[in-house]
């Protein structure tokens, strides 16, 4: 068998293999998804302005930052190319005016996306996009659908490895999948996953009381990964013997 088949980056929207490699200048995974937000909600936005400015009881310094603002997005509209800051600022101006306009709150989460929160995860939860970085798979919720989407994903990215695959290569290559609805990964052949065995247990607790959670004294010296290996699993990192190691310096 030919180990790990499943080289790249990509998103898949349940039709479309779409790369997403930003080191090979592809879109990269957020990016990719901030875009599709902005085109979403872009049109919403401008036309909420348009229909507050004449009832906006405000200032008129705010009624012209949301003018000014919604004249950027209009641009961006235009050329089907949006800058992510252009479209938070109309829908934070918007909110200023009245916050019961863009109260919806998938809309809330998207705008959120735009300014620091987590591009891929809204991307898994609204867009039903599945993230895939090598062999190692994001998405809202495992069930049998989005099992057999890895595997259509899969057998897409195979088609460039077919002279040296075969169909056994195919159904015993490893995939770990992770649900943002659930905060677990679990590993799968896609063979199993083809099949429907999507009932196993996960890698991560799926509670967090047996473990050892330590304050934030302590945590904020972890670097990102010992802290997702800490709270999201309890093989590949002893706290116990990082603790011992700093306390040694």
């Amino acid at each position: 068998m030919i180990a790990d088949f499943l080289r790249g980056e990509y998103i898949y929207d349940g039709h479309t293999l779409i790369g997403a490699d930003g080191d090979v200048g592809d879109m990269g995974h957020e990016a990719h998804i901030m875009q599709t937000i902005c085109s979403t909600y872009a049109e919403q936005l401008v036309q909420i302005a348009e229909d507050s400015i004449d009832k906006a009881k405000v200032s008129k310094e705010l009624l012209q930052e949301l003018e000014e603002s919604k004249m950027k997005v209009k641009k961006d509209i235009r050329s089907d190319d949006y800058d992510s800051f252009d479209v938070f600022n109309l829908y934070s101006y918007i909110q200023k005016i009245n916050p019961q306009l863009v109260s919806n709150e998938k809309l809330k989460e998207g705008m959120w996306a735009l300014r620091g929160g987590d591009a891929r995860k809204y991307g898994c939860k609204y867009l039903g996009y599945i993230i895939i970085r090598q062999n190692n798979f994001e998405v809202w919720e495992l069930n049998q659908e989005t099992a057999k989407k890895i595997v259509k994903a899969s057998d897409e990215i195979a088609q460039d490895y077919m002279d040296i695959l075969d169909e056994k290569d195919i159904e015993e290559q490893e995939v770990e999948v992770y649900s943002y609805k659930t905060n677990q990964s679990r590993n799968y052949t896609l063979g199993e996953l083809e099949q429907g065995q999507i009932l196993k247990t996960a890698t991560a607790p799926t509670t967090k009381a047996s473990m050892y959670i330590p304050p934030p004294s302590v945590t904020k010296k972890l670097s990102p990964t010992q802290r997702h290996q800490l709270l999201y699993t309890s093989e590949g990192f002893s706290f116990k013997k990082w603790l011992n190691n700093i306390s040694k310096k």
